[in-house]
């Protein structure tokens, strides 16, 4: 099998040549891109040696061999060049010379180019060398089948599911590569769209998605490996994941959550990731956009591979497992959340308290098929490297189903693990309102959050949307005006944080242009009315109470606008007496107080962004 290594480039390839002298070679050492190494790409000491021996590596790169008309020639003028550099290598202890291309040699007897170059390197080099030409190359990349899902780029999509999905595969391989395709495919066009319906919002999510920033939370301080992964990263986008000083947040380069997540750093260092976002912050759409991304090449959507930023789309490929965390809950209550697909019968003839018949019940569903069991998951994921998103944990109501799930997951994953080749696991959240509140443990899983979009993610959001709703150039102009000039206003800005609310921003200024009001009580009234329209769809309650929820949230605001005001206690309130004035308020109004637990709970996670403080103490705020 042939290898596309003109899809790396120069430094990718050195990096891949580099990778791969490692392996073959341990005791190696590379040397960076572009600095004068004086005819060093790499070497690999000889430690059995007495003195300081070692051998030599070159790469030497083309980015079209096709344009090589006489390799061997190109390849004598190479030679000629590096044998006085190999001369003086040799003074210090160069005991061999290895020359890396991605040029194809020939191979007629004494004519080919292969002879042509020994003969070359034997006439030219003093010390023991050789070439490894395009096709050693490649098969120095078969003898270990994963490291190729460390260079994706060489590959495509419908090759890395032949070679790595089933490779070792034989009975029932046909089944299970078709199974495995129309799973694919079907969550594929799940998570094609973005959906807004409340703001008449429908388009592609490759055409619409832009990254939102990332920073670390909370990690186990005791991890020096996770520490020390985390600063190179950092390091490498010249930002500071640690900084909670945001003034100057839009000076500074920031970590796009996508990236973060898809990066090849991040996917072979860190296994496990809880990612937290505020209502609309856009934590379920990044879990969409990494998983259509790793789709997309497995699928060879070619067209849409190409709406991929090139530095997301040249990253390692994993098969891909998006869950809904509803459907987990359900299933550890012995609930069937697949009814429309999995008979009774069908249920109990697999359902199991573990992941692993989940995820049976999980395929089988998505991929409309009849047959698919233990073996055939035991199979797939121990031939390759896996992604599974479990979203939206804080959907999960029920703390005590809550602490079941985070068991049931971590138990399976713990399983899988010792039988897969690799796993990355993403976990998304809102964040919790209390600090005791039941969630993933820091040390296993390191909490990432997303913050505020940027200026220049607005700017990019802004034109995207634009290209996504097919203005003409009039409209396209006044959008653009309308959003920079509103945008200076504080109030105005104080709405345009979130993906979420820059989408409501954006439609609000389509259809009021300059009669958007500026006076905030107007504004915001207007801005949430569609919040809410969007959170009635997503949970029962807020649907049912709607106007309740909006009196509550009022009430509050006011009390402690106004206790902030005259006892100077910034805006803080127990939580048991936060508890006792919305059944104060209950009761004044003429409603039954045992729905105060769900109201409570709704406006802690969906509503209202409750932030721990110390000594039990609450600060209140508008998510939006």
């Amino acid at each position: 099998m042939d290898y596309q290594f003109e899809n790396l480039g120069d430094e990718r390839f050195q990096e891949f040549c580099s990778t791969l002298i490692a392996k073959e070679f341990p005791d190696s050492q590379s040397y960076p891109v572009g600095q004068p190494d004086g005819g060093r790409d790499a070497i690999a000491y000889l430690m059995d040696s007495n003195k300081k021996d070692f051998y030599v590596f070159q790469v030497k790169y083309v980015r079209d061999p096709n344009s090589i008309k006489d390799t061997y020639r190109w390849l004598s003028d190479v030679i000629n060049k590096e044998a006085p550099k190999v001369d003086e290598l040799t003074t210090r202890g160069a005991k061999r010379y290895y020359l890396l291309t991605n040029l194809k040699g020939t191979a007629h007897l004494d004519n080919g180019s292969k002879d042509k170059i020994n003969k070359i390197l034997e006439d030219k080099i003093s010390i023991s060398s050789l070439c490894w030409w395009r096709d050693d190359l490649c098969r120095l990349v078969e003898k270990d089948s994963i490291f190729r899902w460390s260079f994706p780029e060489l590959i495509n999509g419908q090759d890395v599911l032949n070679s790595l999905v089933f490779q070792g595969i034989n009975e029932s391989k046909e089944r299970r590569e078709s199974i495995v395709k129309a799973y694919l495919a079907d969550q594929y066009s799940i998570d094609n769209e973005v959906k807004f319906r409340q703001i008449d919002l429908q388009n592609k999510l490759l055409d619409l998605y832009t990254d939102v920033p990332i920073r670390i939370k909370k990690l186990n301080e005791k991890d020096r490996l996770l520490k020390k992964m985390l600063d190179l990263f950092e390091r490498s986008y010249r930002r500071s994941f640690y900084n909670e000083d945001l003034s100057h947040f839009d000076e500074i380069e920031n970590v796009g959550a996508a990236s973060f997540l898809l990066h090849p750093k991040v996917q072979s260092q860190l296994e496990r990731v809880l990612l937290e976002g505020g209502p609309g912050q856009g934590k379920s759409t990044i879990s969409q956009f990494i998983c259509q991304v790793h789709r997309a090449r497995l699928l060879n959507k070619e067209s849409d591979v190409q709406l991929i930023p090139e530095h997301m789309r040249v990253t390692p490929i994993r098969l891909p497992f998006k869950i809904d965390l509803r459907h987990v809950a359900m299933w550890v209550e012995n609930k069937n959340p697949y009814q429309s697909r999995l008979n009774e019968e069908q249920f109990k003839s697999i359902s199991r308290n573990s992941l692993e018949s989940f995820l049976i019940g999980h395929v089988l569903y998505h991929s409309q098929s009849d047959s698919f069991n233990s073996d055939d998951l035991n199979v797939i994921l121990k031939n390759s490297s896996a992604l599974f998103v479990f979203d939206g944990f804080d959907e999960i109501a029920d703390l005590k189903i809550r602490k079941e799930v985070i068991e049931f997951i971590n138990k399976g994953i713990n399983r899988i693990k010792e039988n897969s080749k690799s796993i990355q696991i993403v976990v998304t959240s809102r964040p919790a309102a209390f600090s005791d509140t039941i969630g993933f443990s820091v040390d296993e899983y390191p909490h990432f959050q997303l913050t505020d979009i940027t200026t220049k993610t607005t700017k990019e959001y802004v034109e995207k949307w634009i290209k996504a709703s097919k203005l003409d150039s009039r409209e396209s102009a006044e959008i653009r005006r309308l959003v920079e000039e509103k945008l200076q206003l504080p109030h105005l800005k104080d709405l345009a944080k979130s993906p979420m609310q820059l989408a409501i921003f954006i439609s609000l200024l389509r259809t009021r242009g300059e009669s958007l009001p500026n006076k905030r009580t107007a504004l915001y009234d207007s801005y949430i009315e569609l919040f809410f329209n969007r959170e009635s769809e997503k949970n029962y309650t807020i649907r049912d109470h709607r106007d309740l929820i909006i009196d509550i949230h009022q009430y509050l605001a006011w009390i402690l606008h106004s206790e902030a005001e005259l006892l100077g206690n910034s805006g803080s309130i127990g939580i048991d007496e936060l508890k006792q004035r919305l059944k104060q308020y209950l009761i004044k109004e003429g409603h039954k107080t045992d729905i105060a637990d769900n109201l409570f709970h709704v406006l802690q996670e969906r509503v209202c962004a409750l932030v721990s403080g110390y000594k039990g103490l609450m600060n209140l705020k508008y998510s939006p």
